[in-house]
C-alpha cells in the first residue's frame, strides 16, 4: 500500500475541513523543507482556525526570513492586525 505524501494529507485535511490536522501537518512539513509558499499556506491555516496572533506573529518573522514573499507577508500581517484590532500595526 502507498503511503500518502504529507502535501496530500495536508490537501484532505483542508478539503475535509479539518483545519486542526492540517496545522499539525505543516507544522511537520515546515521541520521537514521550510519555504516561504509552504509558510503562506500554513499562514492561511491559522487564519481558518482563528489563530490571529500567532498568523500575526509567524508572519512579521517571515518577511524577515523571505524578503522576496515580504508582500505576501505583509498582506497576512495586515489581515491578522486588523482582525485583532490592532490598529497601531496596520500602516
Amino acid at each position: 500500500r502507498k503511503e500518502i505524501s504529507l502535501d496530500e494529507k495536508i490537501k484532505t485535511c483542508e478539503l475535509g475541513g479539518d483545519w486542526n490536522q492540517a496545522l499539525s501537518c505543516y507544522e511537520q512539513a515546515l521541520k521537514q523543507s521550510p519555504c516561504a509558499t509552504r509558510y503562506i499556506d500554513y499562514l492561511q491555516c491559522l487564519r481558518n482556525l482563528g489563530h490571529m496572533q500567532a498568523m500575526l506573529t509567524q508572519s512579521q518573522g517571515e518577511i524577515r526570513n523571505y524578503p522576496f514573499h515580504a508582500h505576501e507577508f505583509r498582506a497576512s500581517a495586515l489581515q491578522a492586525s486588523w482582525r485583532l484590532g490592532r490598529w497601531d500595526l496596520v500602516e
